[in-house]
């Protein structure tokens, strides 16, 4: 990891960790998904029926997109002041972590970050106050479109074990999701495939290029 931190030019977390991208085309896996997310976004739009003044949510958006902004400006300043050596491992794998968190890069608009529904000042979940009181899922990179549920805290997700049945108390434990479907199977870490999800659902992220998302992922996996 410390060589692959040392040869890359960091700007951001998407060019950190996309090595072959390919600029002329997309590949097979790629252009399925673009053809998929393409014909999703034909569908009408999701935003639930609630007595929101749609200027006061763009006025809370906005702020959230400084605040995300601001702490990416942050990361950036630690990765830049940061020696490259064994002894600052758990350092770059923390900024590598938090650069992923504040990038907004990782969405179709680039415009939302993984934290614009996980924010450290609200405890790593949903920071606008009048989303929570009314609709409770937020929007995503499309704004007209918002998630199904409303976000999850981060701060004991990386404790949840694999999805395991407990038959002690005859009923199931383990795995992130509020429907439990990030089980942690494939990759043994609950948190690790919960990751996957938000860049490449159309409610959310809306990125199209999943096979490059998947390498970003698994990087940070190992």
């Amino acid at each position: 990891m410390t060589q692959y931190f040392r040869n890359t030019s960091m700007e951001s977390a998407s060019t950190i960790l996309m090595p072959g991208r390919r600029p002329g085309g997309l590949r097979p896996g790629a252009l399925l998904a673009a053809g998929l997310v393409a014909c999703s976004a034909l569908a009408q739009d999701n935003r639930p029926a609630t007595g929101l003044t749609q200027s006061v949510l763009d006025q809370e958006i906005k702020r959230v997109e400084r605040e995300v902004d601001n702490i990416e400006k942050q990361a950036l300043a630690e990765w830049r002041a940061l020696p490259i050596n064994s002894s600052t491992r758990m350092n770059q794998v923390r900024i590598l972590g938090k650069l992923l968190l504040f990038d907004k890069n990782l969405s179709v608009n680039k415009n939302e970050a993984c934290s614009f529904c996980h924010m450290p000042d609200t405890d790593f979940t949903g920071p606008i106050s009048i989303l929570n009181e009314t609709t409770v899922s937020y929007p995503g990179s499309v704004r007209s479109r918002f998630g199904h549920r409303k976000p999850q805290s981060y701060t004991y997700a990386p404790f949840f074990p694999v999805l395991l049945y407990n038959a002690s108390q005859q009923d199931f434990y383990g795995g992130n999701f509020f429907d439990l479907r990030a089980t942690g199977y494939k990759l043994q870490n609950p948190a690790a495939e919960q990751a996957q999800d938000p860049p490449v659902d159309p409610n959310e992220m809306g990125i199209i290029q999943t096979v490059d998302l998947s390498r970003v992922w698994l990087e940070v996996c190992r």
